[in-house]
């Protein structure tokens, strides 16, 4: 026991020894840091003055040493009873904490000056972690627009000159051509053609065997033809015998002498009926092919309309998700979406005397907007049907609107009035179209008619029955008294405001949708099988027939082709599809003459077309 308690004292003894010896290197070790960095501590562990260069640095490695070792000076000395279970905060500042901002600081340091350098010895910029790349929907500034338009307007006037310059190359060529033309009408080349076919009695046979089939229908397989044929038909027949014995005759036979005035007659006035056609038609002026140039894919359904802006600046779609959107013309960029139909939006049509913009839809709905407030402000209501067409007379403040109730409507845009009801069709009416300089309005219909009406007393001045399938499709030429309508069948060419017959341009094997006209006289067409085709106005020659791209994921029979408008400069053909896209269509500037020659043979045309 005795020795226990020696060992327990000397413990003791030894712990006292300890915690002296510790309190004594704490004391060494701050006069020496003190002596080092001349740093004056007072009573209360504050900081009076300080000479070193890294102050800082020096400050805050003595105070970490003393935090992590030792704490501080009071806490190591020998703690009471009643202090044991007090934990006390030393006045001491977290030093740690400073360290590692110091130490974050100067790394921050070091990377922006490594970026500096490699910026100045690179050619390319790098970007700092905190920079973010430009998101490719950001919209655009104004002096990038600005920019595009000026690119725009030069590439226009480049367009003009280059149309003016092959206009005059082409003038040498095309008199050469009248002239080489008008020798072979001199030879007689063309005269002896037609004189060999009508003298080989090609058509004349033709006539004799018709009217001897009518006859044969009325005999007996065993009769003989001269007892039942009737004195008119022996008459008929007889005076063909004489023609075909005559043009024998004519042709080199000399058993006879004789002509007959009857059938030359008949044989002059064949050939002067197609003569005086070939005549009428002017020869076909050549224009460069098309191709597409930008797709713009903003709305969710069938885009069927379009409109342009009279100052060239912006144009309008409207489509079956039974919205109207704004884009502008030169960079394609979307400016606005208006939205207040209820159902698909058929019908685009731009004041030119005013800022208003008119549209029509399947919702039997006509809306005015006022294109400064973006807002709707005027409704025309008294249609009982849905509205298929609209259009706006150039010169009178006058809206035309065509429905499935089979009414064409006249209102007047400012008094919102309902100026004449024009009914007569017995279906529904799919365009309209007016022209300048004229009180003449054209409507077509599905029930394969066009009526062209007097504005001034609303009455009906003729019917049009020419086309056999419903007319989709109107236009009036700018300058022309003429204008065209198109159809399945095919697009008639009519003489205003008389409404005569001149000519069709043949080709399209579907229905057509739309048409379209420029300055140029390029005349287009855009059928439902979504081919394209492009026509001569003054000849009907068509020069070029392609076909649009479907938009990828796009189903088969989304390939058609709704409507199509050129700018106002005929520079660039907008058409709206199916394929829920709008597409730009520009010249070909490659294109020339020889690599696009003009292959213009006219065929002798059947009666009705002449």
């Amino acid at each position: 026991m005795q020795i226990d308690n020696k060992n327990n004292k000397n413990n003791k003894n030894n712990k006292n020894n300890k915690n002296d010896v510790n309190v004594e290197n704490i004391q060494k070790i701050i006069k020496e840091q003190i002596n080092r960095t001349r740093i004056i501590f007072l009573p209360n562990y504050g900081i009076q003055d300080i000479y070193p260069e890294d102050i800082e640095t020096h400050q805050l490695c003595i105070l970490s040493k003393i935090n992590d070792e030792y704490k501080t000076v009071k806490n190591l000395q020998p703690p009471t009873r009643r202090q044991k279970d007090v934990k006390r905060k030393s006045p001491l500042p977290n030093s740690q904490e400073k360290i590692e901002q110091l130490i974050k600081e100067k790394e921050k340091e070091n990377q922006e000056q490594k970026l500096k350098k490699k910026q100045n010895e690179s050619e390319y910029i790098i970007l700092p972690e905190n920079i973010h790349p430009i998101s490719p929907n950001q919209e655009l500034t104004k002096e990038e627009i600005q920019k595009y338009q000026e690119e725009e307007k030069d590439y226009q006037k480049r367009l003009k000159v280059k149309k003016q310059i092959k206009e005059i190359e082409g003038i040498k060529r095309r008199k050469e051509n009248r002239r080489n033309n008008l020798n072979q009408n001199l030879n007689g080349n063309i005269l002896n053609e037609n004189l060999n076919e009508n003298l080989n009695g090609n058509i004349l046979n033709e006539n004799l065997n018709e009217n001897l089939n009518q006859n044969n229908l009325n005999q007996n397989l065993n009769g003989n033809l001269n007892q039942n044929l009737n004195q008119n038909n022996l008459n008929q027949n007889n005076q063909i015998i004489q023609i075909i014995q005559n043009n024998q005759n004519f042709m080199g036979n000399n058993n006879q002498n004789e002509e007959t005035p009857n059938s030359m007659a008949l044989i002059n006035s064949t050939l002067n009926r197609q003569l005086d056609f070939y005549n009428r038609l002017p020869d076909p002026k050549w224009h460069a092919p098309w191709k597409i140039k930008r797709s713009i894919s903003a709305h969710t359904g069938w885009v069927q309309s379009l409109a342009v802006d009279p100052t060239n600046e912006w144009f309008a779609s409207g489509s079956a998700d039974r919205t109207i959107k704004i884009f502008d013309l030169a960079s394609g960029k979307l400016n606005l979406t208006l939205a207040g139909h209820i159902a698909a939006v058929r019908g685009l049509a731009i004041s030119q005397n005013r800022p208003y913009l008119f549209s029509v839809g399947e919702d039997k709905m006509v809306k005015c907007w006022d294109l400064e407030t973006n807002t709707a402000i005027r409704h025309y209501h008294g249609h009982l049907s849905g509205v298929y067409c609209c259009a706006v007379h150039p010169e009178l403040d006058l809206l035309f609107t065509g429905s499935r109730d089979a009414s064409v409507r006249v209102w007047d845009i400012r008094t919102r009035a309902e100026v004449f009801c024009l009914s007569g069709h017995s279906h529904t009416v799919s365009t309209v179209s007016s022209q300048t300089g004229t009180p003449q309005l054209i409507s077509g219909s599905m029930d394969s008619t066009v009526r062209t009406w007097d504005l001034r007393t609303g009455k009906t001045i003729a019917i049009l029955t020419h086309h056999k399938k419903g007319v989709r499709s109107s236009l009036f030429h700018s300058s022309e008294y003429s204008f065209v309508t198109a159809s399945k069948d095919n697009i008639k060419h009519w003489k205003s405001p008389d409404a005569k017959f001149l000519k069709n341009f043949r080709g399209h094997d579907s229905i057509v949708n739309s048409l379209a006209l420029n300055q140029d006289n390029v005349l287009v067409s855009c059928g439902d099988d979504g081919t394209l085709y492009f026509w001569d106005w003054s000849s009907g020659y068509n020069f070029q027939r392609t076909k649009t791209i479907v938009q990828p994921g796009s189903l088969e029979f989304e390939a058609g082709i709704f409507a199509s408008v050129f700018d106002m400069t005929g520079s660039r053909l907008i058409t709206a599809e199916a394929d829920k896209t709008i597409k730009f269509w520009v010249e070909d500037d490659e294109a020339n003459e020889k690599t696009h020659p003009i292959d213009w043979k006219p065929v002798l045309l059947s009666r009705r077309n002449l």
